[in-house]
């Protein structure tokens, strides 16, 4: 779905409202939580590379209420999400970089 805006590269995540324009961060990339599910700890890889300004994660409920949010480092990352920062049950999270979304994924949080 195409955000109303002069830009049509520009698109509005459903889930959590952020708005997204992906070709302007080809370079950054956030990969698939590890292990997933997971009931004690999980390791999400990331890279920015180093002319952007700020970076985090944003962990998201299925219903898009922001539950968690990671300042994270420039460049390559590993965070660890540990089981007692959240509730068990399905999450998303979204990496922004510059205040704009980059990639998002789903985690699964066992009891």
């Amino acid at each position: 779905e195409l955000n109303n805006c002069c830009n049509a590269n520009e698109t509005q995540n459903k889930t959590t409202g952020i708005a997204s324009n992906k070709s302007n961060f080809k370079d950054c990339y956030l990969l698939q939580n590890h292990p997933n599910p997971f009931s004690q700890e999980t390791i999400i890889e990331y890279y920015i590379p180093i002319e952007n300004a700020q970076a985090s994660i944003l962990f998201f409920d299925m219903n898009g209420k922001l539950m968690l949010t990671k300042t994270i480092d420039i460049d390559a990352g590993i965070l660890r999400i540990n089981s007692g920062e959240l509730k068990p049950g399905m999450y998303f999270y979204t990496l922004l970089v510059n205040r704009e979304e980059v990639d998002t994924k789903k985690m699964i949080l066992t009891e």
